[in-house]
């Protein structure tokens, strides 16, 4: 698009085409998925390893630590299903000999079209329990008992 200013004394105005509407096809379905884990062994290398994983594919992810570990992917459908493939099929803890392992023992709690309300700003987030969690995800943790 061509961006032109013409100056008239103190106003400057600046003229720019109309931009064309968006299609369909350009739109892409984004997604929400939430997931528990059993355990994690060493933080530092999980997080670590859940940051390259979100930064590969385009997702936004977050870990609420507690009793019980919850991970919430957002993204493009095709993305949050890369990214819980890479999960489960690369190192990303350490077992109790303190050798790199795969994560396999993931529960599928839910997946629904992603809520606009839901914004996560970084590629990886880490909260210690459900009161540091942002308002709009409770509601999907709440569902995926």
């Amino acid at each position: 698009a061509v961006v032109s200013t013409q100056s008239t004394g103190n106003l400057t105005t600046l003229e720019e085409p109309l931009k064309e509407p968006v299609s369909s096809e350009q739109i892409t379905a984004q997604e929400v998925a939430v997931y528990q884990l059993d355990h994690i062994r060493s933080p530092r290398v999980y997080h670590k390893a859940l940051t390259r994983a979100a930064q590969e594919t385009g997702c936004r992810c977050a870990v609420i630590a507690g009793h019980v570990i919850k991970v919430v992917v957002a993204g493009e459908a095709a993305a949050v299903t890369e990214f819980i493939k890479r999960h489960r099929t690369t190192n990303v803890d350490v077992d109790s000999k303190g050798r790199p392992c795969k994560e396999r023992l993931i529960s599928n709690l839910s997946r629904h079209p992603l809520p606009s309300n839901i914004i996560l700003d970084a590629p990886f987030q880490a909260w210690e329990s459900l009161s540091e969690v942002p308002a709009g995800l409770l509601p999907l943790l709440e569902q995926a008992v």
